[in-house]
C-alpha cells in the first residue's frame, strides 16, 4: 500500500510538474501577445489541488491508530490427583500388659502383638 501511495504521488507531482513547464509552449517560441488586460486563472491551481488531496490522503492514512489485540490469558490450573483411601486394616496391634489394642494406648512395655482381624 505504502509502494503505491509513494509512486502515486510522485507520478502526480511529476504530471503537475510538467504542465506547468510545458504552459506556454516550449520555450524557445514565447509569443505572447498582450491585449490589455486578462484575466487568468492561476496555473497552479491544478496543481495545487491534486497535491492537497494527495496531502490528506496521505495523512489520513498516516494518523490511523493501529491496535493490537491484547495479549491472551491462559490460566493453567494444578492437575486433580485423586489419593484413593488407605486399604481397611486386616491387622491389629495388642498389648496383653495394658489388655488394650494400639489406638487405645501408645505404650506397650513388653511390645506389641500381631493379631489378625475375624
Amino acid at each position: 500500500m505504502k509502494k503505491i501511495l509513494g509512486t502515486l504521488i510522485i507520478a502526480l507531482s511529476a504530471s503537475a510538474i510538467s504542465t506547468h513547464a510545458l504552459a506556454d509552449g516550449p520555450r524557445g517560441y514565447q509569443q505572447r501577445q498582450f491585449t490589455g488586460h486578462q484575466h487568468r486563472s492561476s496555473d497552479w491551481l491544478g496543481p495545487l489541488i491534486v497535491l492537497g488531496i494527495a496531502g490528506a490522503a496521505i495523512s489520513a492514512a498516516a494518523n490511523q491508530p493501529s491496535y493490537s489485540p491484547p495479549p491472551q490469558v491462559t490460566y493453567v490450573s494444578p492437575p486433580v490427583t485423586y489419593v484413593p483411601p488407605p486399604p481397611p486394616a486386616s491387622a491389629s496391634y495388642y498389648c496383653s500388659s495394658v489388655g488394650q489394642f494400639y489406638p487405645n494406648t501408645s505404650y506397650c512395655p513388653e511390645g506389641w502383638q500381631l493379631v489378625t482381624v475375624r
